[in-house]
């Protein structure tokens, strides 16, 4: 549940909130939300519309030419986003020196990533035929630049700039969006024209982005081996969590893909992003969550965590209850009978999705009482857990045995973090169901967001 990307966020809001103050901070963040959640919106809706397009096949060749460059871009960040935020604010006289040797390092660790991205790709992709195999090495080249945006992205927020970081996100998956509906206006759309449509918006993007930090922070690129020194220091202390949060993230479409036939991908991948719909509303509300509770009394922490807790885990139940009634009906009516395989996995991945975003808003209690360490055990053992019984599963039930594990795994990790409340953090046991004063609350608070967010 993208915990660390989270916490990046979460970063960026509270310096924002120290730099304009309360009223226009709290006003930024309600945007930066709105932002987040309609870039993760069109993201989803691409994925569903390259699905209908392409049909059950043809959606597992575009899963399986896409997850590579994702996950070796994850994979290899080494937590630089966050750390470039931190030691440009520490030390503000250095920031054009620590940016430019960011860019640098970035590039550079991307350029490791693609190389070993090359040399695995024709054995993870054994069950494709060679074009797509050369097609997915190409495909490679945009991971050396997503890095570097990324890392133009702490940059930005570094300086307070989270309008013009979080729109360029918007506008890449607009992007990506308009050019699939080109090519099938031209009826040119393939996996493979479809894949370069997801990859090609990298290069324009990481352009403008470069253009526009030129002039505003104008980076020292003079290499600076104590200061990259400092960045991986600070990165690698994060690295931990991020690596974890992308093998999570990925996990189950590297499965997928590496043992399962492309029409199964295809339709695993839809019910996967269809699962993923009520994680609009958990994103927003983890996003203002850390900066009211951080550094506060635990009576404090726990109040706001319990009640954040119960009202993100009623609107995703309530989301994944009308997904899981309507969902099936609408994937055969939208996609046909060749995603019936999908409707199995999608009920289960419904409630892995609940029960993976009540555990990320467990998680802020952790660290805003600096037991960050807690979190990458949790996760980590339900990643150790998971991945083998996905390969297992898989093996034996096809995409609805990947599906088992994704939930067996959340389960797991929903359990940890819940007892780690009275056994790690020695905190009164809270209450964790809604009531309806929740439901009045979770009105209120709705209302009071729209109300900021179209405040001038």
């Amino acid at each position: 549940m993208a915990f660390s990307a989270r916490a990046r966020g979460l970063f960026g809001i509270l310096q924002a909130n120290r730099l304009r103050g309360p009223a226009r901070g709290g006003r930024a963040a309600i945007l930066v939300i709105g932002l987040r959640s309609m870039a993760l919106a069109v993201n989803i809706l691409t994925g569903l519309v390259s699905a209908a397009l392409l049909g059950a096949t043809g959606r597992g060749v575009l899963a399986a030419l896409l997850t590579g460059p994702a996950f070796l871009a994850g994979v290899g960040s080494m937590g630089l986003h966050s750390a470039l935020i931190y030691r440009m604010k520490e030390e503000p006289d250095a920031a054009r020196n620590y940016f430019g040797n960011a860019l640098i390092l970035a590039l550079g660790l991307g350029v490791i990533a693609m190389g070993i991205g090359w040399a695995v790709a024709p054995i993870w992709l054994h069950r494709y035929d060679p074009a797509t195999i050369w097609l997915g090495r190409v495909l490679l080249l945009a991971v050396p630049l997503t890095m570097a945006t990324w890392t133009m992205t702490g940059a930005a927020e570094a300086q307070g700039w989270f309008t013009f970081a979080n729109g360029t996100l918007y506008l890449q998956n607009c992007t990506v969006l308009l050019l699939l509906g080109v090519l099938a206006l031209t009826r040119h759309i393939t996996p493979a024209s479809a894949a370069i449509a997801y990859v090609a918006p990298t290069v324009p993007v990481f352009c403008y982005f470069l253009i526009r930090m030129l002039r505003r922070v104008r980076p020292d690129l003079r290499p600076d081996l104590k200061r990259s020194i400092r960045l991986l220091q600070y990165g690698i202390r994060l690295y931990g969590v991020d690596l974890l949060n992308t093998f999570l993230q990925y996990s189950d479409q590297v499965i997928v893909v590496a043992l399962l036939p492309a029409h199964l991908v295809g339709a695993y991948v839809v019910a996967q992003s269809v699962a993923r719909l009520p994680n609009v509303f958990s994103a927003g509300v983890s996003a203002v969550l850390f900066p009211s509770v951080a550094a506060r009394s635990q009576v404090h922490v726990m109040e706001k965590v319990a009640m954040s807790f119960r009202l993100v885990t009623l609107v995703s139940a309530c989301a994944a209850l009308a997904l899981g009634i309507a969902g099936p009906t609408l994937l055969m009516l939208v996609y046909g009978v060749n995603f019936a395989p999908a409707i199995a996995p999608l009920r289960i991945l419904l409630a892995a999705t609940i029960l993976s975003n009540g555990t990320a808003i467990l998680y802020q209690a952790y660290a805003a009482s600096g037991r960050p360490g807690f979190v990458t055990l949790c996760e980590g053992t339900g990643l150790m857990i998971g991945l083998p019984l996905m390969a297992l599963l898989a093996r034996e039930y096809g995409a609805m045995g990947v599906a088992i594990a994704v939930l067996m795994s959340a389960t797991l990790r929903a359990a940890a973090a819940a007892a780690g409340l009275r056994l790690v953090l020695h905190a009164s046991w809270p209450r964790l169901w809604p009531d309806v004063a929740d439901l009045r609350f979770l009105g209120i608070a709705c209302a009071q967001m729209l109300t900021k967010a179209a405040a001038p």
